[in-house]
C-alpha cells in the first residue's frame, strides 16, 4: 500500500469520495482551501461564491463536518469579495489568513492574488481585512494557492508556478516566502524550492506546474503539494483530461538555506484511486481516527462545472490519509 512519511512518521491510504454537482442542491462547491481548528470545527473557502460566473466573490464555511456529511443549506456562508483559494487560522493572534486570486475570467482585469490577515471575529468582512502581500501573477491563473502556519506562528506563502520571472519552463526553482511575523510591512526571507514543471501538458498554462496547497509539519517541513492536467487523445475514446499529483515533504536545509524535497505520496497510483483524482487544492490536518492515528484531508474544487466532457476532473472529492 502506498504510503507516505513525515518526520519519521507513515501515511496509509483511507478513503476517496466523490459526490456531484448537484449535492445539496449545488450549495457547497468550489471547495479550494480547508483547515481545522479544535473546539471550532471546520473552516472551508469557495472561490467563486456558488457561481461559476461570480468570479470576484468566494464564501467562507464553519463547519462540524466536510461534505458529503455535511448539509450546506444549514451553514451561513460568509461572503467576501475575493476568489478564496486558502485558509489558515493562527491560534497564536486568533487571526484567519487568507488567499484570494483573480481569475482570468474577469474581463479586462489582470491576474493578480492577494495574502489577507483577519480576526477570527471578522470573517465576512472585508473592511476588516489587512493585505500582507498583493502581486500580479505573470502566469495565467497562477497565483497564490498555498499557505502554511507553523507550529510557532510563522506564515508560509507559495506561489503556484512561481514569482515574477520565475515561471520559465527551464527554471527548476521558485521561492516560497516565510512571514516569521506576518504583519504589514514585515519583509519575509525568500527559500527556495524545486518544483515540478510539465512541458507535455496539454494545456498551456499547466505546463509551469502548479502548488495547490502547503500544510506545516513543523517549523523547517512542510507537506506541499503539486498538481496539473493532462490530457490522453485516446483514438477510441477521444481527448481524456486527467489530474497528475503528488505530495512531498520538503525539509528546510539549514546549511543550504533551501528546501530538499521527498515524495511522499503519489495520488496517481491506480490500485487507490481506480476512478482518479479530481482537481486537488485544500489539504488540512484534522480529527484523529478512533485509533488515535492523526489524519491528512484533502479536498477538490470543482470549479463549479457542469459539461459533461470535463467531469472526470471537475468534481467534488475528499481524500483521507492517516499514520500508521
Amino acid at each position: 500500500m502506498a504510503c507516505l512519511s513525515a518526520r519519521g512518521q507513515a501515511f496509509t491510504f483511507v478513503s476517496s469520495t466523490t459526490f456531484s454537482p448537484a449535492y445539496n442542491g449545488g450549495a457547497f462547491r468550489g471547495l479550494s482551501g480547508i483547515d481545522y481548528v479544535p473546539g471550532q470545527g471546520w473552516y472551508v473557502v469557495s472561490d467563486r461564491g456558488g457561481s461559476r460566473t461570480r468570479v470576484n466573490e468566494g464564501n467562507i464555511f464553519l463547519t462540524d463536518k466536510l461534505p458529503p456529511d455535511t448539509d450546506a443549506r444549514q451553514l451561513t456562508p460568509k461572503a467576501m469579495p475575493f476568489s478564496l483559494e486558502s485558509i489558515r487560522y493562527d491560534a497564536r493572534r486568533d487571526l484567519v489568513y487568507l488567499s484570494a486570486e483573480r481569475d482570468s475570467a474577469a474581463a479586462g482585469e489582470q491576474d493578480s492574488t492577494v495574502v489577507l490577515a483577519l480576526k477570527r471575529s471578522e470573517l465576512g468582512n472585508p473592511a476588516q481585512a489587512v493585505r500582507l502581500l498583493s502581486w500580479v501573477s505573470g502566469s495565467t491563473n497562477k497565483g497564490v494557492e498555498g499557505l502554511a502556519i507553523t507550529p510557532s506562528g510563522q506564515l508560509w506563502v507559495a506561489p503556484e508556478a512561481g514569482w515574477a520571472g520565475e515561471t520559465a519552463m527551464t527554471n527548476p526553482t521558485v521561492h516560497f516566502l516565510r512571514y516569521k511575523e506576518p504583519a504589514p510591512g514585515n519583509v519575509p526571507d525568500s527559500i527556495s524550492y524545486p518544483i515540478d514543471r510539465f512541458p507535455n501538458a496539454y494545456y498551456r498554462n499547466d505546463k509551469p506546474g502548479g502548488i495547490a496547497e502547503l500544510l506545516a509539519i513543523d517549523d523547517s517541513t512542510l507537506l506541499v503539494l503539486e498538481r496539473a492536467y493532462h490530457v490522453f487523445l485516446d483514438q477510441d475514446q477521444g481527448k481524456r483530461e486527467v489530474v497528475l499529483a503528488r505530495l512531498y515533504r520538503a525539509q528546510l536545509d539549514a546549511k543550504t538555506g533551501a528546501f530538499a524535497k521527498t515524495e511522499v505520496f503519489n495520488f496517481n497510483d491506480p490500485n487507490q484511486f481506480s476512478d482518479g483524482i479530481r482537481n486537488l487544492e485544500g489539504m488540512a490536518w484534522g480529527p484523529a481516527s478512533a485509533e488515535g492515528k492523526r489524519r491528512l484531508y484533502i479536498v477538490a474544487d470543482d470549479n463549479f462545472e457542469y459539461r459533461p466532457e470535463r467531469m472526470t476532473t471537475q468534481k467534488n472529492q475528499l481524500i483521507i490519509l492517516e499514520t500508521r
